[in-house]
């Protein structure tokens, strides 16, 4: 009989096992929606149009690279328009 750090006959060790069961316990429930990051962004643009893609970043959680894309898929889509410099300026949503 195994120990209760050794795996068992199926590979599987208990502290395995306890790894698995945590992340799948991170999946939201069928119930719930995940936000997708392109609508985080429209959504603190409406109320702050001045933030830069850094501050988007932060907010988020993603990379200021991956808020860039996003924002220039939305430029092209329509959905957003830059006025104003690039520094100081601020994005509005259409």
């Amino acid at each position: 009989m195994p120990g209760p750090d050794r795996a068992s006959p199926t590979g599987i060790t208990p502290k395995s096992r306890e790894k698995t069961q945590k992340s799948r316990e991170k999946t939201p429930k069928s119930g719930e929606k995940k936000q997708k990051s392109r609508e985080k962004i429209l959504l603190l643009l409406k109320d702050h149009p001045q933030y830069s893609a850094k501050k988007l970043a932060d907010a988020i959680g993603i990379t200021e690279k991956g808020v860039e894309k996003q924002l220039s898929k939305l430029k092209a889509e329509g959905l957003l328009k830059r006025i104003g410099p690039d520094k100081g300026g601020e994005c509005i949503v259409l």
